[in-house]
């Protein structure tokens, strides 16, 4: 078989040539570039969701013992330690499974293996990637180079490599790129054991993440745009495709029966179901304005954030502008692919696919827990960066003709300074990524109206106010801002569980912190300081906690000592309005109402 005519006409202009160095040396300097960029990951702790498929999942803490029940149960099922809800069941069972190993292999608490195995398995998808273009697509070795290059370097792919659980995403593309890559082989020598290869592959893939199905159109596409095939031959290759399709849906709903009825949980609604708020219109309109957001973080990846969630995109309507910019450039898109199908132009190949991958964490089939995210971009640039680069060569070759502008000296104008950018971003972003609490404060500017980042940054305040050997000052300082950031939560969210509950906890112990210095200054006769200490401590206390009660019984006696018996009525009103049957109360009340009136019956001497 060979390559499609227009591929090979393209190839014979191409402004760099064919010529060069051998593969080996540009897959040798793909590989040192891509773990240069993401070395430093290995420094990181574990972070966000690894804890529920790594730290704090049962199974996958038994290392090798644990692989079988991978397989056998649903993807957060060790975390959960029972079946997801409805429509919420994930069978992903292969980045589990690698997790599983690294424990067995080198025991637990040692992340940043873990993040040298996902920098190793990137390595090998951007290898994949200049292999498959270089033999099959744009048989330009400088081409396929060049866009491999720009993958390796886009830093949309941050999240995916520095965050452990986004294994998925890794070895879902690193499967389907192999797959692509033995069909192609395939048709070129019809050895079997290729096309047995790819259908393994594919069905790796499909083990790793259930949004490989969609490559059961985008196979035949590949097949359709790069090889000269009769129909037939199209159709049969596909239907083994079609096949290992079948054979994973009939062993998924085995180990994990497909149910489609609806079942919303009441824990963080609108932080898993991000529509849920949203009328039918405001729904659509928002799907459809997201895709154009895609767009515009592909081509300007920063500010990078790993949060998008509730509500840092807004519900849109028909009066915003950038939803009708979407409509046109994506409507666009889409009518060039299909007017050049019939052409097999490659630009109307990696539209297709941009779209196809897209598609299915757009919303628009069926609704995910999350109405956007960078991650969700990783396979679609694939195709993206190889649009890119076709597009920057056929610019070269317009613009030599007047200019005569060679290749290398393009190049360096144009991929240099977008190189040494890009890998400023991601050797940046990867420190980010160094924890959870990193994270947080990192993106708090990025998305201040998220309400789960905003209750990040409170935990980790909330966190930092209980080390050692911290003054009140710097407690208080600390909780104030955990305050805050829970509020600002509650109040994009106001039925957020942990914000509601921490923000009392931030009280409380501010409260009772303020109580306790209170009291000591009141026993050594300090009034006056004992006084705004307890000032303070009712200020943070909760109507209905203890500390409400001690702190305002303990801020009357103050007054009492002072000779400030108004005051001091007033203090035991409020112990008194929460326990009215407090004898101590009373009994200081009663005194404090008889002392201020006999003081007003005694007249001044004349």
């Amino acid at each position: 078989m060979k390559v499609i005519s227009k591929s090979s006409a393209f190839n014979k202009s191409a402004s760099l040539g064919n010529s060069g160095p051998r593969n080996w040396i540009f897959i040798l300097l793909l590989a040192i570039f891509s773990i240069v960029l993401y070395f430093n990951t290995y420094y990181n702790d574990y972070c966000l969701d690894d804890t529920m498929v790594i730290t704090e999942n049962k199974i996958t803490q038994k290392g090798f013992a644990g692989i079988k029940e991978h397989l056998t149960n649903d993807f957060l099922f060790g975390f959960r330690n029972r079946k997801s809800e409805k429509n919420a069941s994930f069978w992903r069972p292969l980045p589990l499974v690698s997790f599983s190993i690294e424990i067995g292999v080198w025991g637990k608490n040692k992340p940043g293996y873990s993040h040298l195995v996902n920098v190793f398995i990137y390595s090998l998808v951007v290898i994949l990637l200049y292999l498959l273009l270089s033999k099959f697509i744009f048989k330009n070795k400088w081409l396929s180079f060049f866009s491999a290059l720009l993958f390796a370097a886009h830093p949309i792919h941050s999240e995916v490599v520095a965050n452990i659980k986004s294994r998925d995403e890794l070895l879902c593309t690193f499967f389907i790129l192999s797959s692509f890559f033995m069909v192609g082989m395939y048709i070129y020598n019809r050895r079997r054991i290729n096309l047995f290869l790819s259908l393994f592959c594919f069905f790796m893939a499909l083990l790793s993440k259930e949004s490989a199905i969609t490559f059961l159109v985008g196979l035949p596409l590949f097949l359709y745009f790069f090889f000269e095939l009769k129909k037939k031959d199209l159709f049969k290759i596909s239907a083994y495709f079609l096949g290992i399709t079948f054979l994973y849906i009939f062993i998924r709903n085995s180990v994990i029966p497909f149910d489609f009825s609806e079942e919303v949980t009441q824990e963080y609604l609108i932080l898993n179901h991000p529509f849920l708020y949203a009328n039918a219109q405001e729904s659509f309109f928002t799907k459809i304005f997201v895709l154009i957001k895609y767009i515009k973080i592909l081509f300007i990846p920063y500010p990078l954030c790993y949060d998008y969630s509730y509500n840092q995109i807004p519900y849109v309507n028909s009066s915003e502008p950038w939803l009708w910019i979407s409509i046109l450039v994506n409507g666009f898109l889409l009518f060039y692919a299909l007017k050049k199908f019939r052409k097999k132009s490659l630009i109307s190949f990696c539209i297709l696919l941009y779209f196809l991958t897209i598609f299915t964490v757009s919303n628009l089939l069926f609704e995910t827990a999350v109405i956007f995210a960078e991650r969700f971009l990783f396979t679609p640039s694939v195709f993206f960066c190889t649009a890119i680069v076709f597009l920057l060569n056929w610019a070269h070759l317009q613009l030599s003709k007047d200019w005569r502008l060679k290749g290398l000296v393009f190049t360096i104008i144009i991929f240099i300074p977008i190189f040494i950018l890009f890998s400023m971003v991601i050797i940046n972003r990867n420190r980010d990524w160094e924890n959870t609490d990193t994270l947080n404060l990192a993106d708090i500017s990025k998305s201040p109206n998220s309400a789960r980042v905003n209750d990040g940054v409170g935990n980790y305040y909330i966190n930092a106010s209980q080390r050692k050997n911290i003054s009140l000052r710097e407690k208080d300082s600390l909780l104030q801002l955990t305050i805050v950031y829970y509020a600002r939560s509650i109040e994009l969210y106001p039925d957020y569980k942990n914000s509601l509950f921490n923000i009392g906890i931030a009280n409380n112990i501010l409260s009772n912190e303020y109580l306790l210095k209170g009291r000591d200054a009141m026993e050594n006769k300090k009034l006056n300081s004992s006084e705004m200490y307890l000032l303070k401590a009712v200020k943070y206390a909760n109507y209905d906690d203890s500390a409400f009660v001690n702190a305002w019984f303990n801020l009357g006696e103050v007054y009492y000592l002072g000779g400030k018996y108004h005051l001091c009525l007033q203090a035991l009103e409020k112990v008194l309005s929460v326990q009215p049957n407090d004898i101590f109360a009373q009994k200081g009340y009663n005194e404090c109402k008889l002392l201020l009136q006999n003081s007003k019956s005694i007249k001044p001497s004349p």
